[in-house]
């Protein structure tokens, strides 16, 4: 049955007012603060070659790439599948820079994911890249700035998942390419009963382990761990992370020492962002530098990635910006208010001739005030819902003076 015209694919970005112009304000805002610490904005090719693409780079994403065909040239073409690959990729190509090197960016990004709950296939990515800094300071600038960003976008009491994935790679080490896989599946899903069950059946020593580490989710929870060699060096690791790492107050932080990805893009620190209202990550970030190894040419790489539609829509913003000013009454009077006020940069718009309908409309769309233009005018606060008693001239002097005040 063919669909109908106002049918749209599933899983595509879809933004109604005022939520296009929330969405820009955060990404611009986010792109300016990251330029305080150097990060400098780049931007990447919507589509590329799928048979340029690096294989050990793009592996990850190879099953749910959205291809389509050069008319020119008769290849291949994909859309951008992931800005930090991107990234990495034109620096191993363009190499006359000295590392390291600090980029932000805001793109789109398509991935052709299954269409289910909370699994996008196009969305907008704001993020960081910190390329050619080794060590733990690069991972904690990183971690710093995303918990500065998110106090700067107005989320509240952010949780940050912070793991180190190598824990888990030295836990299930061997050689057998499959039962590694079958190990990490489980990992990141969190089927920890599963993962021991094939470790134990597999007489991996290390089996033990996975209860233990799995209740620690506080740094000082820590020192009851009886590990050593490489396990107990890759937990210091995050201990000396959160040591050197200035979080925002509000910002808590949730050890996960078990923390996997069944793609292995990350590899070493890596961590996720959430609230108790989002299902699903607000950020990612970490260490992926690994995977320029096979090229002979290691380049040390950590960043984050803020899922800005996401954001979006845990702030809730489904109403008209309360600057914005409605008004009401006697048309020709309205006009001459509203050109009054936009000239001043106030946004207004027009209401109905009826009273009673215009302060339905102000409600329903959330707007601070209505301004009833009649005979005299009249300016009702939708807030306290009821009508101020002074004058026009005072009340756009002191609405100015607020607006300055706060930097509009």
């Amino acid at each position: 049955m063919d669909n109908p015209f106002y049918s749209i694919p599933s899983g595509v970005r879809e933004l109604f007012p005022p939520l296009p112009a929330v969405s820009r304000k955060i990404e611009q805002e986010t792109i300016e603060f990251l330029s305080l610490y150097g990060y400098q904005e780049i931007s990447t090719p919507v589509f590329m070659y799928e048979a340029n693409m690096r294989s050990e780079l793009f592996e990850p994403f190879k099953g749910i790439l959205f291809k389509l065909t050069d008319r020119n040239t008769g290849e291949t073409l994909v859309l951008r599948p992931d800005v930090s690959l991107q990234i990495l990729q034109m620096v191993l190509n363009k190499r006359e820079k000295a590392l390291p090197l600090r980029f932000s960016y805001a793109e789109d990004v398509y991935r052709d994911m299954p269409p289910q709950a909370g699994l996008m296939r196009e969305f907008r990515q704001v993020g960081a890249e910190l390329l050619g800094l080794k060590g733990l300071e690069g991972d904690a600038e990183i971690i710093e700035i995303v918990s500065k960003v998110f106090k700067k976008i107005g989320i509240s009491n952010p949780v940050l998942r912070l793991g180190n994935t190598e824990i888990v790679n030295i836990l299930i080490e061997t050689e057998d390419e499959e039962l590694k896989r079958k190990l990490i599946s489980a990992f990141s899903r969190k089927n920890l009963p599963l993962a021991k069950s094939v470790m134990k059946e597999n007489k991996m020593e290390t089996a033990d382990l996975i209860d233990i580490l799995s209740s620690v989710t506080e740094k000082d929870q820590i020192k009851e761990i009886d590990v050593k060699g490489e396990l107990k060096r890759e937990i210091d690791r995050l201990v000396e992370l959160l040591n050197i790492t200035q979080l925002d107050a509000s910002m808590n932080v949730f050890l996960d020492l078990l923390y996997c990805e069944d793609t292995n893009y990350h590899r070493g620190i890596a961590f996720e962002v959430y609230t108790k209202n989002a299902g699903q990550p607000l950020c990612i970030g970490g260490r992926y530098g690994k995977i320029t190894e096979s090229f002979g040419e290691y380049i040390p790489a950590t960043g984050f990635t803020l899922n800005l539609d996401r954001v979006v829509q845990l702030l809730n913003v489904h109403k008209m910006d309360k600057e914005t000013v409605l008004v009401a009454g006697d048309r020709k009077q309205g006009r001459r208010i509203c050109e009054m006020l936009r000239e001043r940069g106030i946004p207004c718009i027009s209401g109905m001739k009826s009273v009673s309908d215009s302060l339905a409309y102000a409600r329903k769309m959330g707007c601070r005030w209505c301004l009833i233009v009649e005979r005299d005018m009249e300016i009702y606060d939708i807030n306290r819902g009821s009508f101020i008693q002074i004058g026009f001239e005072r009340w756009l002097s002191e609405y100015t003076d607020n607006r300055n005040a706060m930097g509009r």
